[in-house]
């Protein structure tokens, strides 16, 4: 794994994704969203960058949620790029994302209401 400069091993990684594929990826034991294959990268932001990713991409979306993962679960490489249609850098984890790395799932509308969920536990 790639360790962008000022964030820790464990920091959280977030990842906006729709309840049904949510319940999907947990009969499945991994989340390949599309653009895994299309990209070669599972899109993730870091908690600061959660609102503004529902903003630009789920405005208006009632049936969304967000996976906490602990990037130390990975096993794919995260590499933190840089953004096309923003001026921010964002995490990419090239490869699935494994049911076990989500340490919690919060409901997209809690989380924008309050930031502190996600946190990683503990």
């Amino acid at each position: 794994m790639i360790r962008p400069p000022g964030r820790p091993p464990g920091a959280a990684l977030c990842h906006i994704v729709a309840a049904a594929a949510w319940a999907a990826a947990q009969q499945e034991g991994e989340l390949r969203p599309g653009s895994l294959a299309t990209e070669g990268f599972v899109h993730l932001s870091w908690p600061r960058q959660v609102a503004g990713t529902a903003s630009r991409f789920y405005a208006g979306a009632s049936d969304h949620l967000v996976l906490v993962v602990d990037r130390a679960r990975l096993v794919d490489p995260v590499v933190e790029e840089q953004a096309v249609d923003v001026d921010d850098r964002f995490p990419h984890l090239h490869g699935p994302l494994p049911v076990d790395a989500v340490v919690a799932v919060r409901r997209l509308e809690d989380a924008l209401a309050d930031p502190t969920l996600l946190a990683l536990p503990g």
